[in-house]
């Protein structure tokens, strides 16, 4: 079997993909966003549930940090296609992980709107 290629698809669920955008989020532009989702009982607990089924992030989990990759590079071409978001010059020192983290960061600075709509689509899935 030596000549095989390790392949694997990530798939996340939409309560998955919000619950790490949040998580990557930080508390601060969480509550931004909270603001402007206005989430019933029942996708509050989507959410928490998805949290708890992905557990502690460990960056050294090849698997973790391309799911983390993979919602925050959505994230940020969500921004691009739909809210005409304009992401910065890219800082050679950062991780391409830590990039798109910024950006996505940038993008609840500019419109925090967006990134509710994006989240509650995410639910929707």
């Amino acid at each position: 079997m030596s000549g095989f290629v390790k392949t694997s698809e990530i798939t996340v669920s939409g309560a998955q993909k919000a619950a790490i955008l949040l998580s990557e989020l930080g508390q601060a532009n969480s509550i931004e966003i909270f603001k402007n989702l206005k989430l019933s009982t029942k996708e509050m607990k989507k959410i928490r549930v998805a949290m708890e089924l992905l557990g502690i992030y460990n960056p050294q989990n090849e698997y973790m940090t391309k799911r983390e990759g993979m919602v925050l590079e959505a994230a940020v071409n969500y921004g691009i296609r739909n809210c005409g978001f304009k992401p910065h010059k890219v800082e050679v020192k950062k991780s391409y992980a830590e990039m798109e983290k910024d950006e996505v960061n940038k993008m609840v600075n500019q419109n925090p709107d967006a990134v509710a709509n994006l989240l509650k689509a995410w639910l929707d899935d």
